[in-house]
């Protein structure tokens, strides 16, 4: 082999090795971006439900605060369901919205709120709002997957 074949060689290896590490420093950083998103999508379901519940309790209106839940869960697939526990001074109500808790089990995130009524304290809605994990993590990994085959496709392989 001449000293120029191996020269080629030896840059084109180097190019290689090059463009493959940019391209999984790249994926690594958008996967790492989008679950920042994945998270903070999340925290915005669970603050968009807490409005809705305080709003439902100024009003008078436990309905609104049903309707405002089932909307969401159409707006955001991640927010799996919802346990929403009205308490008066003479009663407790209970509903569930949202996929059955059998279905959703051991793939989501619950976080618990109360939200009291600042006319009235002895009215209190607690919230047992379950983000949906998996829907998150498939997202971010169908999102990667679109990243990397795009990489793949601009670097010749």
């Amino acid at each position: 082999m001449t000293i120029r074949t191996k020269l080629t060689l030896s840059v084109t290896a180097l190019f290689a090795v090059a463009l493959s590490t940019l391209g999984v420093i790249f994926i690594g950083l958008e996967r790492s971006q989008l679950e920042l998103q994945a998270r903070e999508e999340a925290r915005i379901i669970v603050s968009t439900v807490d409005r809705a519940a305080k709003d439902a309790l100024v009003q008078r209106d436990d309905l609104l605060l049903l309707s405002y839940i089932k909307f969401l869960q159409q707006e955001f697939p991640g927010l799996a369901f919802v346990d929403v526990s009205w308490q008066d001074a003479e009663r407790t109500r209970t509903h569930h919205i949202g996929r059955p808790r059998e279905e959703a089990a051991g793939q989501t995130r619950e976080q618990v709120i109360r939200v009291k009524d600042p006319s009235d304290s002895g009215r209190v809605v607690t919230l047992g709002i379950n983000i949906d994990d998996r829907y998150f993590a498939q997202r971010v990994d169908r999102q990667v997957s679109r990243v990397a085959r795009d990489l793949m496709r601009l670097f010749g392989i």
